[in-house]
């Protein structure tokens, strides 16, 4: 309750303080330089969730994105039992998981300035197949608390970014004004996936006895959605139409 009552008194007013719309909104373009002289209207990029839904671009998105939200949620929920049934006590699963999460926070800004140089692309496709390696880590390592603890601390760094990257895309591939329609269809498909990966672990451990058919299945997912963020809008192109509208409005 007091952390809701703080956003609402403090970071709401802030943000309606400080952040704008768009670049254009303060009569600048998106690098900050001056509108060059006489340009008396400017590109809004945009284009609709129906038509964005028509191209390949968005179901590449959203099946990556798919993947980040079954293999994310299948170790959220069922990670400390599976280390649990490895023969890691309750206490040191718990930390693992929360080394894995904490060290993610770091690596988050570095990927991001690391796809600033190498694009999108290539960095979004290394996070899922950086992924493969760290759920095999934690699948394989046993009686090794100490290697789990490596691999909770290199997993941060394809624990984080996707989200990032992939919003990134899709205002590079759809226009900026289309990221909050777009990317929402997108993160929806991110979400089934998310309930699928969790729901789907605990089916196949009741039905196996084990969490290997799980794990070797959220892999597979992850080596497939790598070749795909490989791919996404391989021709690099501007989907959107740029509609005008008067700098100064």
């Amino acid at each position: 309750m007091l952390i809701a009552a703080g956003i609402l008194v403090v970071v709401l007013p802030l943000c309606l303080w400080v952040v704008r719309d768009s670049p254009e909104s303060m009569g600048l373009t998106a690098d900050g330089t001056l509108p060059t002289a006489g340009a008396g209207a400017i590109a809004i990029e945009r284009v609709s969730a129906g038509e964005a839904l028509q191209t390949l671009a968005f179901w590449q998105l959203a099946g990556s994105f798919f993947t980040c939200g079954f293999s994310m949620s299948l170790l959220s929920a069922h990670g400390i039992p599976m280390l649990t049934d490895h023969g890691y006590s309750p206490m040191f699963a718990s930390w693992a998981l929360g080394v894995l999460g904490g060290s993610s926070i770091g690596f988050t800004v570095m990927l991001g300035a690391l796809s600033d140089r190498l694009g999108r692309r290539p960095v979004l496709a290394a996070i899922y197949a950086g992924r493969v390696f760290i759920f095999a880590g934690f699948f394989l390592l046993r009686d090794n608390p100490a290697a789990i603890l490596v691999v909770a601390v290199l997993g941060g760094i394809t624990m984080a970014g996707t989200g990032s990257m992939t919003s990134a895309l899709t205002a590079d591939i759809y226009g900026r004004f289309s990221v909050s329609s777009v990317f929402g269809l997108i993160f929806l498909v991110h979400q089934t996936g998310s309930a699928l990966g969790s729901w789907l672990a605990g089916s196949l451990f009741e039905t196996t006895g084990g969490y290997g058919a799980a794990y070797v299945l959220a892999c597979g997912l992850l080596v497939a959605a790598a070749i795909v963020a490989l791919n996404i809008d391989k021709g690099a192109r501007r989907i959107w139409r740029a509609a005008t509208a008067s700098a100064t409005s």
